[in-house]
């Protein structure tokens, strides 16, 4: 019985010995590069109630992107939240 346990276990043995020795000069596998999905940092969460509120803050126009944007603040779905001109 000893050694119907002992042959599979030298047989996953050598095959994974195996696996992880490399010839001298064969390159190692290549590792996935990982790129970031998007450019947009999160910071802290910023909202504004209305463009009254934005340009208080002196941050008007606000830029899809940006903090404090939202599409509820962008009238005219541009991009561009509070212009000149809207409330």
């Amino acid at each position: 019985m000893t050694a119907l346990v002992a042959v599979p276990v030298i047989l996953m043995t050598l095959v994974v010995s195996l696996l992880l020795v490399r010839p001298a000069g064969t390159p190692a596998l290549a590792q996935p590069t990982v790129e970031p999905r998007s450019t947009v940092v999160p910071t802290t969460a910023v909202f504004y109630k209305s463009c009254a509120e934005v340009r208080a803050a002196g941050k008007a126009p606000l830029h899809r992107g940006e903090p404090g944007y939202s599409r509820a603040l962008d009238g005219n779905g541009d991009g561009v939240a509070c212009e000149r001109g809207t409330s």
